[in-house]
């Protein structure tokens, strides 16, 4: 990330409700989602500025699409739903602010719920809180600048 903005401060908090509301209803609602996708534009834009915000985006595009016929792929296969749309609205969104962040984010946060999926023997475990720890640890490790 190139430098800590006040409108990350507001995605970290959205990261936070959004993982409650994930618990509890197993949803990323669409207001919510726009939200951290505008705090992410903005922080983005003041950081690396309008162009380094537009590369963001492409990049973001491209791996939810990734992410998109990855998940229809093993939809269409398996008959069963892996993740959900939010968690891909929400992998665009981070990555609108920095893509390795949310990549990485994404990524840890995948690795995470397999990991507690495994250990608590349940199949069916809500994505976006296991993306906000990854995320928060992320941004540390990365730091700011």
């Amino acid at each position: 990330m190139e430098s800590l903005q006040s409108p990350d401060v507001a995605l970290g908090a959205l990261l936070v409700v959004a993982s409650v509301v994930d618990i509890r209803e197993r949803i990323l609602p669409d207001p919510l989602a726009y939200s951290i996708a505008l705090c992410s534009l903005l922080s983005a834009c003041m950081a690396e500025g309008i162009r380094g915000m537009a590369c963001n985006l492409f990049w973001g595009g491209f791996a939810g699409a990734v992410v998109m016929l990855v998940e229809l792929t093993w939809r269409r296969i398996k008959g069963a739903p892996g993740i959900g749309g939010g968690d891909i609205k929400l992998l665009l969104a981070c990555m609108a602010r920095d893509p390795f962040w949310g990549l990485a984010s994404f990524s840890v946060g995948l690795i995470a719920l397999a990991g507690a999926g495994c250990a608590l023997s349940r199949r069916s475990l809500p994505l976006i809180p296991f993306f906000t720890a990854a995320s928060i640890v992320t941004a540390l490790w990365l730091g700011p600048g």
